[in-house]
């Protein structure tokens, strides 16, 4: 999932929710989580939402070894917490963390449960930047962590993750991390073995355990995350050895609602910004046009899909640095424009306007207008980011050409007819 800048749970909610009677068994709603890869079911009794059954859950039962018969009506968490679909994300994390859940149920103004918004949804719906002031690993991961050998049975994993509280345990061996064992895969477990209690970890751990160096970034390893799909990443030295775990559930647990608030009004400012970005883009694709940001310290233009088109250039060669963009403008326009770029360099001009031709990826010539501003500025007041349009011109230079052929002729025309005299009627 990639996630959108929203602020309400109608934005963020997983829409499909899947629901057992009270009286469906243990095995079935770990059979059913299991199938349809997901972590949590509610259970439902005529038309209403009872409560919930979620990875944890199952795991607790595992963990009383209660029977595969059991009915679910027994083991679900109830009364089911449940918010409105047009709830703010700061409401409702606020909502989640006073109850201490992990799966908010979304019901609409019947009571109807429309929606589920899990951790994920939350963390996903936020991006990575809401983590930037979390600096590194060592801030964050957990260092007493869950961990057996191989050999050790998964009821003892259970208990282990049980007795720390955790969502997962580290399979290790010589302080090594060899595979990981979560709460997502005990449904698993039961599905194909009833009694999975007994199993050693070695044929029950996801192997091997995805690990990250403790030189990475916070960010960095939030993007791991998100890419393949992780809720748990093992942190681990040079060697190999494993320092700690970064998960999930931690990170979100060490947001403060402060920063959750100013994060949210980062993602609406963001919302908004792509909004205009979006408008922006309609327009330039009407008048056939296109975008283009350059980098003065890297020497290197940004552009637009819109302006690659226009140009009728694939991204790979498309002109980039400053001296490669200029040698694409016809000889005759290069002075101008070469002097409009000094200008503005040079803090005289703070935008440009100019006309000029330049060739395209085809190798024909477009006329093209060229609007830019400074955006950005260095400490020392010199640019650091100009930005502007590009748009073409032809049809315009080409109507501006026929009117002054037309002037000519007129003016030739009238050169050459003789005086002219005039007669006056007396009467």
């Amino acid at each position: 999932m990639t996630a959108t800048p929203s602020s309400t749970l109608a934005e963020i909610m997983s829409r499909e929710v899947l629901a057992i009677a009270p009286d469906a068994t243990l095995h079935e709603a770990a059979r059913l989580m299991a199938d349809e890869c997901i972590s949590c079911l509610l259970v439902n009794a005529s038309g209403r939402s009872l409560g919930i059954i979620t990875e944890s859950t199952i795991m607790r039962a595992m963990h009383d070894r209660l029977p595969a018969t059991t009915p679910a009506g027994e083991i679900m968490s109830h009364p089911l917490i449940s918010a409105p679909p047009e709830l703010d994300l700061m409401q409702a994390r606020q909502l989640v963390e006073r109850n201490g859940i992990r799966h908010l149920a979304v019901v609409d103004g019947d009571g109807q449960t429309i929606g589920i918004v899990s951790e994920t949804d939350f963390r996903l719906a936020l991006g990575t930047n809401i983590f930037r002031h979390l600096r590194n690993l060592a801030g964050v991961m957990e260092r007493e962590i869950p961990h057996l050998a191989p050999d050790a049975r998964i009821a003892e994993a259970v208990a282990c993750m049980v007795e720390f509280a955790t969502d997962y345990l580290i399979v290790t061996e010589n302080g090594k991390p060899l595979g990981i064992l979560t709460e997502r895969d005990i449904p698993r477990l039961l599905r194909k073995h009833p009694e999975a209690q007994d199993m050693l970890l070695r044929d029950a751990m996801t192997s091997p355990v995805r690990g990250i160096s403790i030189d990475a970034s916070v960010t960095a390893t939030l993007e791991a995350m998100t890419r393949l799909h992780m809720r748990h990443m093992a942190v681990v030295d040079n060697e190999g050895f494993i320092l700690g775990v970064v998960s999930q559930h931690r990170l979100l647990e060490q947001l403060a609602l402060s920063q959750f608030e100013s994060a949210l009004d980062q993602v609406r400012q963001e919302r908004d910004r792509l909004r205009l970005e979006a408008h922006l883009k309609l327009a330039l694709d009407a008048a056939g046009g296109g975008s283009w940001e350059y980098l003065h310290e890297a020497d290197r233009h940004l552009v637009s899909d819109g302006l690659l088109r226009l140009l009728a250039y694939p991204a790979a060669t498309m002109p980039r640095t400053m001296h490669e963009w200029q040698q694409c403008i016809h000889p005759d326009d290069q002075p101008v424009f070469a002097g409009a770029l000094a200008d503005v360099a040079a803090g005289k001009l703070p935008h440009h306007l100019l006309e000029y031709r330049i060739r395209r990826g085809d190798g024909s010539w477009l006329w093209v207008e060229d609007r830019g501003c400074i955006i950005e500025h260095r400490t020392d007041g010199s640019p650091a980011v100009i930005a502007g349009v590009l748009t073409d011109i032809s049809a315009r230079r080409r109507e501006r050409l026929q009117i002054e052929s037309e002037r000519s002729r007129l003016s030739a025309l009238l050169r050459t007819l003789p005086d002219m005299v005039w007669l006056k009627d007396a009467n």
